[in-house]
Formats: structure tokens, sequence, C-alpha cells
């Protein structure tokens, strides 16, 4: 962790979280969400050709797909993601 943080940082603390993502969007509403309005998204579809697009949403489609624990049409979907914490002096 003090290779991506740098020499200067010390206290280093780590927590798993859960985020839960609840969506009332169809998988093909939520990738259109996100392709209008999440920046990282964005991005990434904006470096594709038409193809590689299609293939990215499908992909995407796909994914929120298999982990949608959430009735039909909205998306309910469980995320973890690690929480870093440290001091840099």
């Amino acid at each position: 962790m003090t290779q991506r943080l740098g020499s200067g940082a010390s206290n280093i603390r780590t927590t798993r979280q859960e985020m839960i993502m609840d969506y009332p969007f169809s998988s093909k509403e939520l990738v259109k969400f996100f392709r209008d309005y999440f920046g990282p998204t964005q991005m990434t579809f904006a470096r594709l050709d038409e193809k590689g697009q299609q293939e990215y949403s499908a992909a995407l489609e796909k994914l929120w797909d298999e982990h949608n624990e959430g009735a039909t049409p909205g998306t309910h979907v469980r995320a973890e993601y690690l929480e870093v914490i440290a001091t840099r002096a």
C-alpha cells in the first residue's frame, strides 16, 4: 500500500465496505444512464468505435444482469470496495 501512497504515508488502515446500488431501471436502461451521466463510462464509450460501443454496452448489460438481486424491471446489485485511510506527514 505504501508503494501507491508514497513514503510519507503512515497509519494506513483498510476496510472492506459494501455498497448497494439500487436503480429503478432495467440493465439496458442502467447502461444508458451511466453512459449519459457517469464520466468514466462516457470516456470509455467515446474511445470506442460503433462496434466496440455495442460490444461494451452488451457486456455491461450482462454484468448487471448476472449480479442483479432485484425484481424486474429494477436493478439491485451489491458491490464491495476497499476503503483506504492514511496519514501523510
